[in-house]
């Protein structure tokens, strides 16, 4: 058989058998009579192929007006792409691999970023509609890499995480930084690397991690507090949502 070679065709759907395998942790879950929902694989169309790095990518971000793409890879670079066109607008280097990047709310002249490095510093970047990007190292670093970053609604604030299992929230416009989150053991925001950070409408910061848990944090001047966790989940929440209202969590 050759690779994407079809097998068959499903003729009947009524009569259609599947079966599948889970984990032994999550049997108890199951029951007879529950609903299964099975999806088709639909092959998209390619529209481009952007090409540059020479190590592989480890995130993406678009810029709130849709116009740009982000693409951070392991070979220290961040490119920015020009979309729908895919041509190349701007090249970002860093010291190490980098491991996030997100791009802040608009602004009227220029674009800013916020990129995490697998050597625990972070930088802000402003890229001018017009001219040469620039960049700012935060204060801090972490102990290890960096898996998440994050801006608030207005962009004022940011917070990075990553393996050391801390949270730390910084000034956008100074790279100034402001505190680290920390929980009922009084030394790091999570017991395993924290994977994703989600801001809400209204100030407050969600977080996951490799401890299986997610959590919410409402940040004050120079100081945050835990104010709900969300704990069940069988293995580690490697990312997270939040709806535009800030009502809902998707883990």
């Amino acid at each position: 058989v050759k690779q994407a070679e079809p097998l068959f065709r499903i003729a009947n759907c009524n009569s259609l058998r599947v079966e599948g395998l889970g984990k032994i942790q999550q049997a108890s879950l199951i029951r007879v009579g529950m609903h299964a929902l099975v999806e088709p694989e639909v092959r998209g169309e390619q529209m481009t192929q952007l090409i540059g790095h020479t190590g592989a990518i480890t995130a993406l971000a678009i810029s709130p007006d849709g116009r740009l793409l982000a693409s951070a890879s392991e070979d220290k670079r961040v490119f920015l792409w020009n979309w729908p066109q895919g041509t190349r607008n701007a090249e970002l280097v860093h010291a190490a691999e980098v491991t996030a990047v997100v791009f802040a709310p608009s602004s009227n002249d220029a674009y800013t970023l916020l990129t995490g490095c697998g050597d625990g510093h972070s930088k802000l970047w402003t890229v001018p509609f017009a001219g040469k990007p620039s960049s700012l190292t935060l204060s801090q670093q972490h102990e290890g890499p960096i898996r998440a970053v994050a801006f608030n609604a207005d962009g004022t604030r940011c917070a990075t995480a990553g393996d050391d299992k801390r949270i730390g929230i910084w000034a956008t416009v100074t790279g100034k930084f402001q505190f680290w989150l920390h929980a009922e053991n009084g030394l790091s925001a999570h017991h395993g690397a924290v994977t994703s950070l989600r801001f809400c409408p209204d100030g407050q910061l969600v977080s996951a991690g490799r401890d299986n848990v997610v959590k919410v944090w409402k940040l004050g001047e120079d100081t945050g507090s835990l104010v709900q966790v969300h704990v069940g989940r069988t293995c580690e929440v490697a990312q997270l949502g939040v709806s535009p209202d800030g009502r809902r969590i998707l883990l």
